[in-house]
């Protein structure tokens, strides 16, 4: 088990994106933006969305 992951919350999240709590949320539900839902709360990995901001800016690069 990797115990060097580390999980942030949906405020830092949102303040690493400069992106709403809602607009996170509807990341979520309508693109599978990477999360893990415990109980009633949002974590997510860093590097995941790191990854997922990679894969989704080169998809804007090539539509333009």
């Amino acid at each position: 088990m990797d115990t060097s992951t580390k999980y942030i919350t949906m405020d830092e999240v949102s303040r690493y994106l400069s992106l709403s709590e809602g607009s996170i949320r509807k990341l979520i539900k309508e693109q599978s933006f990477p999360h893990v839902k415990v109980l009633r709360k949002y974590l997510f990995n860093k590097q995941d969305i790191d990854e997922w901001l990679k894969m989704h800016s080169q998809g804007l690069k090539a539509k333009k």
